[in-house]
C-alpha cells in the first residue's frame, strides 16, 4: 500500500507535528522527501516529494517572488509541506500565511514541527517507510552530502570548519561526537568532555554495512557503545572520530551521515593546509623582497603591514648559509668576509 501524510502523522513517531491545513490531500502518496535548499527548488523536484522548510532560503526573495515559488511548487505534484518555525526567517509570518493560501488552494497538507525539532529524525523515517533499504541508503546518502556541501558553502571562510562540521553531524545523528588529533587529545567536542581519548583493551574492529574506505572500530564507554573512526590526512596525519550512542542506537542511514562528514572535514582539513601553504610563500616572497631593497617605500609599508610589522618597533634579521668545509672545520678569511 502507498505510503501517505496521514499515515506518518498516525504513527505518533512526531507528537510535536500538527496539520495546519489540507486535510482533505492527506492520502496523497509519498514517493520522497527533500529539504527546500535552493530557491527554484521546483526545477528538480520528481513528483511524490514532501518538501522540508524553514523558509530560510528565501531570505533575498521578495514576497511576489516567494508566492511564484510556492504557485510552481504546489503544482509539481508534491505531497506535502513540512514547516519549521523560525522567527529570523519569517518574523512576520508572511511566508507561512501565503504558503499556507497555497496548500489550503490546491488540498495539500501543510504540517508544522517545533522550533525544537530536527528535520534528519522525520528524514529518515519517511525514506524507511517509502523506499527498500538500499535505495534508502543510497536517497539518504545523497541528502546529507547536498546538506554539507550547502552548510559548508554557507560556512565559507568560517575558522572553524571542523568544529561546525562536528556539530552538524552530531544534530543528524541525535548522539554527542568528539573529534581527536592523532595523539588522542580532544580537537572539538560537541559535549563537555574535552578528555583524551582512551582506547580500551576490549575495542574491536567494527564493520558497518555499507562500503566504506574508513577504519571503524567499536568499544564500551561507560554503558554507552562507542564507534571509532580513523582516517587519515594527505595519507600522513591520523585523526579519529567518536560517536557515542547516548540517545539512541545507530542505523545504517547513520553511516551515510558519518561518511559524508569525514569526507568534508578531509576536504576542510586538506583546503586549510593549503592556505596557509600559499599563506607561507606570499610571506616569504614579501620578506625577501624586503630584505634585497625591491619595493618602493609605498610596497615597503604595505608589505610591513600585511606582515604586522610596525615602525615602532626594532628588528635584527639574521642571515644563515651553508659554507664548505675545510679542514680545520673554520671559516676562511674570504668567508668572513
Amino acid at each position: 500500500m502507498a505510503y501517505t501524510v496521514r499515515k506518518l502523522l498516525e504513527s505518533e513517531q512526531f507528537p510535536k507535528m500538527k496539520l495546519l491545513c489540507g486535510e482533505k490531500g492527506l492520502d496523497l502518496e509519498v514517493k520522497g522527501i527533500r529539504i527546500i535548499e535552493i530557491e527554484d527548488m521546483e526545477r528538480y523536484l520528481t513528483g511524490g516529494e514532501i518538501l522540508i522548510t524553514s523558509f530560510q532560503v528565501y531570505l533575498s526573495c521578495s514576497d511576489r517572488e516567494v508566492e511564484q515559488h510556492f504557485e510552481d511548487l504546489v503544482k509539481s505534484d508534491i505531497s506535502g509541506f513540512i514547516v519549521k518555525k523560525r522567527k529570523e526567517y519569517d518574523p512576520t509570518g508572511r511566508r507561512l500565511s501565503l504558503l499556507e493560501k497555497h496548500c489550503k488552494k490546491y488540498e495539500i497538507p501543510l504540517v508544522e514541527i517545533s522550533e525544537d525539532s530536527y528535520y534528519w529524525g522525520i528524514i529518515r523515517y519517511v525514506m524507511i517507510q517509502v523506499f527498500d533499504k538500499d535505495t534508502a541508503r543510497l536517497k539518504y546518502f545523497k541528502i546529507t552530502h547536498d546538506s554539507f556541501n550547502t552548510f559548508i558553502l554557507k560556512n565559507n571562510g568560517s575558522s572553524n570548519t571542523a568544529s561546525d562540521i562536528i556539530k552538524f553531524l552530531s544534530i543528524m545523528i541525535e548522539n554527542p561526537v568528539v573529534l581527536y588529533y592523532g595523539d588522542l587529545n580532544c580537537m572539538v567536542s560537541t559535549n563537555s568532555d574535552n578528555s583524551k581519548l582512551i582506547l580500551s583493551d576490549e575495542i574491536q574492529p567494527y564493520k558497518p554495512n555499507i562500503i566504506t574506505k574508513f577504519q571503524y572500530m567499536k568499544q564500551m564507554k561507560g554503558s554507552c557503545v562507542q564507534y571509532v573512526v580513523k582516517f587519515a590526512i594527505l595519507s600522513e596525519v591520523e585523526i579519529y572520530i567518536t560517536i557515542t550512542e547516548e540517545n539512541r542506537e545507530l542505523t545504517e542511514l547513520d553511516y551515510m551521515a558519518i561518511e559524508n562528514a569525514i569526507i568534508n572535514l578531509q576536504y576542510g582539513f586538506l583546503s586549510e593546509f593549503a592556505q596557509n601553504e600559499v599563506k607561507k610563500t606570499y610571506q616569504r616572497d614579501l620578506i625577501h623582497n624586503i630584505l634585497n631593497g625591491l619595493l618602493s617605500s609605498k610596497e615597503m609599508t604595505e608589505a610591513a603591514a600585511q606582515l604586522g610589522m610596525k615602525e615602532s618597533d626594532t628588528y635584527r634579521v639574521v642571515d644563515f648559509h651553508t659554507i664548505k668545509k675545510n679542514v680545520q672545520r673554520k671559516y676562511t678569511k674570504e668567508q668572513l668576509h
